[in-house]
């Protein structure tokens, strides 16, 4: 058993025991076999400590939940919204990209005509 020592210093009294294998079996007679088995090999690889019977349920269905798309696909096409869209895209995609290091010529242009410019960015545009 994966927590048979854990489990041991809890349940160290057989009639608390059998109270505890009743109270799970009652929680649990609706899993299936296979859900079980998908629950023990979750907790022996992800669980150190003994689960709560909602954890152990939460693992036992978590291999059984079958897949669903969160949306359904597209049926006739690209709509005319998401080609305008993508029109939008393309056109700034297209645009020359700004030099990053135009903002230092910027900076002392303004401090050439007298405008007011930090200390800090005309020691930046100086380098």
């Amino acid at each position: 058993m994966i927590y048979m020592e854990k489990f041991t210093r809890f349940f160290d009294e057989p009639d608390v025991t059998e109270d505890w294998i009743k109270t799970w079996g009652e929680e649990f007679h609706d899993l299936t076999g296979e859900e079980i088995r998908h629950g023990l090999s979750v907790l022996a690889k992800d669980h150190p400590w003994p689960p709560t019977m909602a954890e152990f349920r939460a693992c036992c269905k978590s291999g059984s939940i079958p897949y669903k798309p969160l949306l359904e696909a597209p049926k006739h096409g690209n709509s005319p919204h998401a080609e305008a869209c993508m029109a939008k895209i393309r056109e700034i995609l297209a645009k020359p990209k700004p030099d990053p290091r135009a903002w230092k010529q910027e900076v002392l242009d303004r401090a050439s005509l007298g405008h007011r410019v930090s200390m800090a960015a005309m020691e930046l545009a100086r380098k």
